[in-house]
């Protein structure tokens, strides 16, 4: 009850609007979602079967992340019969995927409600009666910028390693700080680098040297919680990924090595030093409101909100010093971040004298903020939809399959599939006798005669011979192209001059479809995955 009056709702509604609109994942997300899918099908001791024994990727990650999220999954991957060989249709296996994905999204979004919590304590504890706190609903507004953006919203329920387990994690050790418990937060973010994303040092360094300045700790305290906590991070690691890869690891201390030490991640492009600041921040925070307000927080928050603020941009500006980016490293910040935006928010909000024109004008402006940010969300939300064309392709080969009564068959994914949303968990049951071949490489010609149809990038049918047959499209998955800005002009004249026909139809019907329709003039598709069957000459 406390959380439906407090707001949490409103996060938790955004996060699974997004999982329902985008229900498949790509390729950084596909270890994670394999690994729990076969820890529910196989348990802990059918290693041997399990996907990363054949696509191990270029280093080790670790299991503890899927290790929980299957665990809390156990009790309805029997309620929907994934256990044990039973009959699911990939209908099933795609729902446990989503229940999958709402459990990752659910830490994350208790995570970000228990920050709320906190902050309200914290600004509200000294409040005295008649006396006017200009902050006391900075947790309002952090619910409502929180729900209104992107990019934390869209991937808060997406199985990527820096979600998964680990930003609720970060998310609890910031709020730890905001509690001025600054020795456990740094414990906490110790230990969440070593097991989950080793870039959340860089957040642990940030944290320590602010809260050292501020003299809210000590320099042996610093090194006690710090030892303390990569050290349980390392002894959970060493044995809970020994035991799955099957050899001594620390997947973090691996990729350390891999992509940092030996240069590796460089391969995957690189980019200026300020480029966090003046791409990926302005990315995350669009419209920008966010990080304006974010002026007036600063100036106004206490000593424990201002140490978590600068410990957000010491571990961007330490990240920065690694020539590979992606905004996906920096995401820890987003809330702190978030957080000061809303407390200057907040203050502007109740100090402003909507009697006089900059008063009016200053709560107009931050009341149609969260507007801007939720309309360039659905938009995001719209168009990011259309990026899984290999989970959309699967799908419909499925149901091709059950629809034909097909079975005893071989289909191919390509790598594109692979990659753009094709899991474990879309697949048909083993009973079917449907085989899903991944192969790549050289192996791929020689194993080509033995497939009855082929999901490709290939769209020209120019796919190699089998003798005495020949290759027969039967599905086309589109997936998005480009923004047609021309047509947009052409749209609102027409809209004026009939009197707004589309907008009228949508306001009568209660349906959206009519827009939709509008937009697909506007948001242009292109011809992406081919679904082939070899037939007969």
């Amino acid at each position: 009850m406390i959380l439906l009056l407090d707001g949490a709702e409103l996060i938790l509604l955004a996060v699974l609007t997004h999982l329902a609109y985008s229900p498949y994942t790509k390729v950084e997300e596909s270890f994670t979602i394999q690994a729990v899918h076969d820890i529910l099908k196989y348990g802990i001791s059918g290693i041997s079967e399990y996907d990363h024994q054949a696509f191990p990727g270029a280093v080790p990650r670790t299991f503890v992340g899927a290790l929980i999220i299957a665990g809390i999954l156990k009790p309805l991957s029997w309620l929907f019969g994934l256990q044990g060989g039973n009959e699911v249709s990939s209908i099933t296996g795609i729902a446990m995927q989503k229940w999958a994905r709402a459990i990752v999204g659910c830490l994350n979004v208790l995570a970000l409600f228990r920050m709320k919590r906190v902050v309200e304590r914290k600004l509200t504890a000294n409040d005295e009666p008649k006396k006017r706190n200009p902050l006391r609903h900075t947790g309002y507004w952090f619910v409502v910028f929180l729900s209104a953006q992107f990019h934390l919203m869209f991937y808060a329920s997406r199985p990527l390693p820096n979600f998964v387990v680990c930003l609720p994690l970060a998310v609890t050790a910031l709020s730890l700080a905001i509690e001025e418990r600054y020795c456990f937060s740094i414990g906490l973010l110790s230990f969440t680098a070593v097991v989950f994303r080793l870039e959340l040092g860089a957040m642990c360094i940030g944290l320590a040297l602010a809260a050292l300045v501020a003299r809210k700790v000590s320099v042996m305290e610093i090194i006690r919680f710090g030892i303390i906590g990569s050290g349980v991070g390392l002894g959970l690691s060493a044995t809970i990924d020994s035991y799955f890869w099957g050899r001594s690891c620390v997947p973090e201390m691996d990729a350390f090595v891999f992509n940092v030490i030996g240069g590796q991640s460089a391969k995957w492009g690189t980019e200026p030093l300020l480029a966090y600041f003046t791409r990926y921040l302005p990315r995350l925070f669009f419209p920008p409101m966010v990080t304006v307000f974010c002026i007036a927080g600063v100036r106004i928050a206490s000593t424990p909100f201002r140490i978590v603020f600068a410990a957000s941009l010491i571990h961007i500006m330490l990240l920065s010093l690694q020539p590979h980016k992606e905004w996906r490293f920096i995401i820890y910040s987003v809330p702190a971040i978030t957080l000061l935006g809303s407390m200057g928010a907040a203050y502007l909000f109740s100090l402003a004298n909507w009697r006089q024109a900059n008063g009016f004008s200053m709560r107009i402006l931050i009341l149609i903020s969260p507007l801007l940010m939720l309309m360039h969300s659905v938009l995001m939300s719209y168009i990011s939809s259309m990026n899984y064309p290999g989970g959309y392709a699967l799908s419909a080969f499925n149901k091709y399959v059950l629809d034909n009564n097909i079975s005893n068959a071989t289909v191919h994914l390509d790598v594109f599939t692979c990659m753009t949303g094709a899991t474990l968990f879309g697949q048909l049951p083993d009973s079917y006798g449907i085989i899903y071949d991944k192969t790549e490489g050289d192996e791929l010609l020689d194993a080509w005669s033995s497939f009855d149809y082929v999901i490709t990038t290939d769209p020209n049918s120019s796919l190699p011979p089998v003798t005495g047959y020949k290759w027969e499209r039967i599905q086309t998955t589109e997936a998005f192209d480009r923004f047609d800005l021309k047509t947009i002009p052409e749209i609102i004249n027409s809209e004026v001059a009939k009197g707004f026909p589309i907008l009228k139809d949508a306001i009568l019907s209660a349906d959206l479809q009519p827009v939709k329709a509008a937009f697909t003039d506007v948001i242009r598709c292109r011809d992406s995955v081919y679904t082939y069957k070899r037939v007969e000459n």
